[in-house]
């Protein structure tokens, strides 16, 4: 009998409890989803801004294809902002002021920031949200029921989704590689596109050229100038780490060739239609709630 009790006492201090993990803090921002006939459209997700400078508040494209925390148009701010004396432009268009914004009560950008001064205002908005803005945080889009949420950590349900290695660029962008095919920048602000990709590798995924019969073609605009979106269903089985991309919408855009930076394409929203997907800033990863993972983790 004494045997039993000190076995049992053993355990008892071998194994001491466990505390429970932290549950994730989310903050919800306010957000709008635009779509027609389903699809996201190249407007796509837009955020709710405080801004100094404006009388009240107004609303940004939430775009990770851009490194810095906000990009603001001077015309959609009705000229109340003034560039920074003795401050050199970050870009021929771009100049930094100092000005505070904040996402739905949370603060964002820091400052300085860029405001494009030569850039006109477009469907309502005033400029974009880039992807510093959630450095070190969670972002959690819910594509089927429209919503956006900045967690400090990577919530409870999305723990066990199919995942995929995210590092940043130079520019601080979230970039993941398609496997077998290379790098590609994760961008919310390609909100049509599920991969773009160049003309070649458009081919080699669909096994069709660039405007043979049968095609879908969508009309869009880009920095104000109008666009057509080829694209068709893959025909290749595409995965990201343990994601899959099942018919995956592969599209091209003939007048905005892809920047020669050793990227294979880039992911759109797209891609993660109708599920939820999350950017994880703070441990470097991709995930997607949903679905059968290509493979039980990310190292082969």
């Amino acid at each position: 009998m004494l045997s039993v009790l000190f076995g049992l006492w053993c355990d008892a201090v071998a194994s001491p409890p466990t505390s429970p993990e932290p549950t994730a803090i989310g903050h919800t921002l306010e957000s709008r989803f635009y779509r027609e006939d389903g699809d996201l459209r190249s407007v796509s997700l837009q955020l709710r801004l405080s801004i100094q400078v404006t009388p009240e508040p107004v609303w940004a494209q939430l775009d990770t294809g851009i490194g810095p925390a906000m990009r603001l148009e001077e015309r959609g701010l009705q000229g109340r902002i003034e560039p920074q004396r003795g401050v050199p432009p970050v870009h021929p268009n771009l100049v930094e002021i100092e000005v505070g914004a904040q996402l739905s009560g949370l603060l964002v950008a820091p400052t300085p920031i860029p405001v494009a001064l030569k850039a006109g205002a477009v469907g309502g908005r005033v400029g974009s949200v880039g992807a510093s803005s959630f450095h070190g945080h969670v972002l959690v889009l819910n594509l089927s029921e429209d919503s956006a949420v900045v967690y400090d950590r990577l919530p409870a349900e999305l723990v066990g989704g199919c995942a995929a290695e995210m590092w940043l660029g130079p520019e601080g962008r979230p970039w993941v590689r398609v496997d077998g095919r290379g790098p590609v920048l994760v961008d919310t602000g390609s909100a049509p596109h599920g991969l773009w990709v160049g003309a070649t590798d458009f081919a080699d995924l669909t096994g069709h050229a660039v405007g043979e019969e049968g095609e879908q073609i969508i009309a869009g605009q880009a920095f104000g100038k109008p666009i057509t979106i080829h694209h068709r269903p893959s025909a290749a089985a595409l995965t990201v780490g343990q994601i899959p991309l099942p018919s995956a919408r592969i599209t091209h855009v003939p007048q905005r060739p892809l920047a020669k930076d050793g990227r294979f394409g880039i992911l759109g929203l797209h891609a993660f239609q109708g599920s939820s997907v999350a950017l994880d800033f703070a441990e470097g990863r991709l995930v997607q709630l949903g679905g059968t993972c290509t493979r039980a983790d990310l190292n082969r």
